[in-house]
């Protein structure tokens, strides 16, 4: 809310993500609070569908999103499209198994459409619905053929809009042996998610990984890293953009 009060009188922000400053939604009435003053008309004047709030994936306050926050697009941190990978990746995986997640998902997805076709939703019936998943592709892990198989068919039929993003090199993900995937590995498993299974699919454009700024860097490092992160056709910005219809 302070970012936005201090553009006033300049260009407004266009999209708003709650992520990256720890689980939104383990700070559930204070995010829904500052949603609220950023779509207020009064206020910031943001429309909902330019504001969305990431997560892990607390099923609780997922289910109670569609009625504090209606219209307000839902992005969940996947990481991993079976219960067995997403327990190595995802400490929340425990309490939270990957399908009654998914069925929370599917609830939200279904009152948001719902919504919109009688009218009252503040997306169009075209965008109501739409999850964002957020992937972050590790060479090795999470980023081959046989998960991309996986999760193609994890959310095939869903309305999905899959967001494939380089893991980006940290002291911390050293320690763990993480690394990028190879060159073309993350065009391939697009494809392989695009065009087998038909679920939309986009690669995030990264910045800031010269500064060690970019998604997921922003730890403390004895040494700034050289060498931002790979980019390649088909890579977004704003991925927000494409399920706005406002």
């Amino acid at each position: 809310v302070h970012a936005c009060a201090r553009t006033e009188g300049n260009q407004p922000p266009r999209n708003v993500v709650f992520m990256g400053m720890g689980e939104p939604l383990h700070n559930y009435e204070n995010v829904v609070a500052a949603v609220r003053d950023m779509v207020d008309s009064s206020l910031f004047r943001l429309s909902p569908s330019r504001v969305s709030v990431s997560t892990v994936g607390i099923i609780p306050n997922i289910r109670r999103m569609h009625d504090d926050l209606p219209g307000v697009p839902l992005a969940l941190s996947l990481h991993a499209p079976t219960q067995e990978l997403r327990l190595e990746l995802v400490p929340t995986a425990k309490a939270y198994p990957l399908d009654a997640l998914m069925g929370a998902c599917d609830e939200h997805s279904r009152r948001a459409m719902e919504a919109a076709a009688e009218g009252s939703g503040a997306r169009k019936a075209d965008a109501a619905g739409t999850i964002f998943y957020e992937y972050v592709m590790i060479g090795g892990v999470n980023d081959g053929d046989e998960q991309a198989h996986e999760l193609g068919r994890l959310l095939q039929g869903r309305k999905a809009i899959v967001n494939l993003i380089p893991w980006n090199a940290t002291a911390a993900g050293g320690y763990m042996g993480y690394v990028s995937p190879e060159p073309g590995r993350i065009q391939t498993f697009s494809a392989i998610v695009k065009d087998e299974h038909k679920v939309f699919c986009t690669v995030r454009r990264e910045m800031g990984g010269d500064i060690a700024g970019a998604c997921g860097q922003l730890v403390v490092e004895g040494k700034t890293r050289k060498g931002g992160p790979r980019r390649g056709n088909g890579q977004v910005v704003d991925i927000e953009d494409l399920a706005t219809r406002s």
